[in-house]
């Protein structure tokens, strides 16, 4: 079995952002890393994706304010490109508006190290839980939108392929999106196009930023991975969410409560 070398991986099974590098912009406090049983409490609310912890972005609080964190070690040079993994769970009781200008939120943010926003993947919300659409764009919200529609209450895995082809010039994001339990997306969420970038990537920031008008709802996030600049193939979704065997190439709950391991085998990735 080959391991794959990841340029960044994180699941929160601290219980925290401590594995993220870039100062949280989170004034009110929307952001927190909930254990299962926490989220277990709340009605219709499912469990962590993988693990013990996920992020929580408790959109109730906070008025416009964003709620971010991030990493530096995302670094995409010219003529390099990486992928991007990791899962997301949105609510439907997001009480959104049919104001385009305000409801536009971007998920995920490509900055340069200094953090002018160089790509970005986000949506476009308007009254849930009606169909909605992925979208792209290189500026701070995203203007150009998919038919694409959000898939509200479950987790999904969402897939980023993320090029900077000319440092100064031009760029491309595409995007997957998959249903838990269903097979890996073949439909791009959101079409690769040539984007205005000021600079190559250094960082990358998830959370919520643009919430305008949104004053409730969750989303969730977990199990992110970026591929290193030398390995640009699609990570594909976790086929089985609980599997019995699982391969760990970070820190991991494997199992939540009492259960035993009955085999391990240790896997050199290269290094011993």
């Amino acid at each position: 079995m080959a391991i794959r070398t990841f340029l960044f991986q994180d699941s929160f099974e601290s219980g925290d952002a401590s594995g993220w590098d870039v100062a949280a912009d989170d004034t009110s406090s929307q952001i927190d890393f909930p254990h299962y049983t926490d989220l277990a409490r709340v009605p219709g609310m499912p469990m962590p994706y993988r693990g013990a912890y996920c992020m929580r972005l408790n959109l109730a609080t906070g008025n416009t304010d964003n709620a971010t964190i991030g990493d530096g070690s995302i670094d995409i040079a010219t003529g390099e490109t990486v992928w991007v993994r990791f899962a997301m769970y949105i609510s439907s009781d997001i009480p959104a508006t049919l104001n385009p200008s305000s409801d536009q939120v971007s998920f995920v943010e490509f900055r340069e190290a200094g953090g002018t926003v160089v790509m970005v993947l986000g949506a476009l919300l308007q009254g849930l839980p009606s169909a909605q659409s992925l979208w792209r764009s290189g500026t701070t919200l995203p203007s150009q939108t998919d038919s694409v529609e959000i898939i509200l209450d479950k987790w999904i895995t969402v897939e980023i392929e993320v090029s900077v082809d000319t440092v100064g010039s031009t760029g491309s994001i595409t995007a997957y999106v998959t249903q838990e339990g269903q097979q890996a997306s073949l439909v791009v969420a959101q079409d690769t196009a040539s984007l205005n970038n000021s600079g190559a990537v250094g960082q990358m920031v998830v959370g919520l930023t643009g919430k305008g008008t949104l004053t409730g709802g969750t989303i969730l996030y977990d199990d992110f991975v970026v591929t290193a600049t030398t390995d640009a193939n699609r990570i594909y979704p976790i086929k089985n969410r609980f599997s019995t065997t699982q391969v760990v190439t970070g820190t991991s709950h494997l199992f939540l409560g009492q259960g035993t391991i009955d085999q391990v085998r240790l896997i050199d990735g290269g290094s011993g």
